[in-house]
C-alpha cells in the first residue's frame, strides 16, 4: 500500500491557535478519520470549525450518506457529543468510497428600497432601525413589499480508499453542484496541481468563489489559505504547497445586496489529503 497517502489524520479538537483565518467562521466539513483504510471499519468525522477540521460544535441539519466502490448509497447515522458527530462505516470491499453530506436552505427575501433584505427572526429588543440593518423581520413586511425565495443548496464531499484506488465514485451527482476531477483526489502528492470542474444542470459555473485553507497542526505554523474563481468552463486549478489536510471552500458568486437574489445558489466544502 505504498501508493497511498499517510494512513492517518490528526484532527485537533479544541486545539487553540492565536492567529485568525480568514475563512468564514463556522463552516460545515465532513471528513473521514483516515483518507486510507485497512481494516473493515472506519468512521467519519463531522462537524462544524472556524478553523478547518477543529470542530467545535457536531454537524446537524445535514443528510449524510456513503457511496461505496460498487456503488451501493447508504444513508449514516450520526453520533454526536457537543463538539464533533461521529458515523461507523463498514467498508469490507476494496476501492475508494465517496461520503457526502447535503442540505436545501430556503431563504425569503424583501425589497426595501434599493436593498434585498433577508427575512429572519429576532427577539432581540434593541435593534436597529430598519434602513440600518440587512435583514427584515416577518412583521415588518407589507404587502407591496417584492418577495423572492433563493434556495441554496449545501453539499460536504470527501474520499477515502482501502487497499486500491478506484474511480466507480467519482462520477458528479446531478443534484446541486457537480464537481469533476483531474485526478484521484486520494493521489494528490505535494507539488502537484488538481482542477476541479464545477457545472450545475449541466451547465458550467463561471465565477464561483474557491477558497482553499490548510489544516494547522502547531501552533507557529503559518497559514496557507489560497482564494480563485472559476473561470468561463467552470474550471479551476489548485496548488497545494505543503502536504497536510486541506479544506476547499466553492461558493456561488458574491452579489451585492442592491441586486435581486438568484433563484438557486450552491456551496460545496471538500476534504482532501495532500501526501
Amino acid at each position: 500500500m505504498k501508493q497511498f497517502i499517510s494512513k492517518s489524520v490528526f484532527f485537533p479538537i479544541g486545539f487553540l491557535f492565536a492567529t485568525t483565518m480568514a475563512v468564514q467562521a463556522h463552516l460545515p466539513f465532513i471528513a473521514p478519520q483516515s483518507y486510507v483504510v485497512d481494516g473493515n471499519s472506519t468512521s467519519v468525522l463531522a462537524g462544524f470549525a472556524e478553523i478547518p477540521f477543529a470542530s467545535e460544535v457536531a454537524l446537524r441539519g445535514f443528510s449524510v450518506h456513503l457511496t461505496t466502490p460498487e456503488k451501493t448509497i447508504t444513508p449514516l447515522t450520526l453520533n454526536s457529543s457537543k463538539a464533533i458527530a461521529i458515523a461507523d462505516i463498514e467498508a469490507k470491499t476494496a476501492g475508494t468510497y465517496r461520503i457526502d453530506a447535503t442540505r436545501d436552505n430556503t431563504l425569503e427575501y424583501v425589497q426595501v428600497g434599493k436593498k434585498w433584505l433577508r427575512v429572519m427572526d429576532s427577539q432581540a429588543s434593541d435593534l436597529k432601525p430598519l434602513a440600518e440593518r440587512n435583514f427584515i423581520l416577518p412583521s415588518e413586511i407589507t404587502a407591496k413589499m417584492k418577495k423572492v425565495t433563493h434556495i441554496r443548496h449545501e453539499q460536504l464531499l470527501t474520499f477515502f480508499s482501502k487497499e486500491k484506488i478506484s474511480n466507480e465514485v467519482l462520477t458528479p451527482n446531478s443534484d446541486g453542484l457537480a464537481v469533476a476531477f483531474s485526478q484521484h483526489p486520494n493521489t494528490l502528492q505535494h507539488g502537484q496541481t488538481l482542477t476541479l470542474s464545477l457545472s450545475a444542470q449541466a451547465k458550467a459555473q463561471a465565477g464561483l468563489e474557491v477558497i482553499t485553507v490548510k489544516q494547522l497542526t502547531h501552533v507557529d505554523e503559518k497559514e496557507v489559505e489560497l482564494k480563485q474563481t472559476t473561470d468561463q468552463k467552470g474550471n479551476v486549478v489548485l496548488a497545494f504547497p505543503q502536504s497536510g489536510q486541506y479544506f476547499i471552500q466553492i461558493n456561488s458568486p458574491t452579489v451585492a445586496d442592491t441586486v435581486q437574489p438568484a433563484a438557486q445558489s450552491y456551496r460545496l466544502h471538500l476534504a482532501v489529503q495532500v501526501n
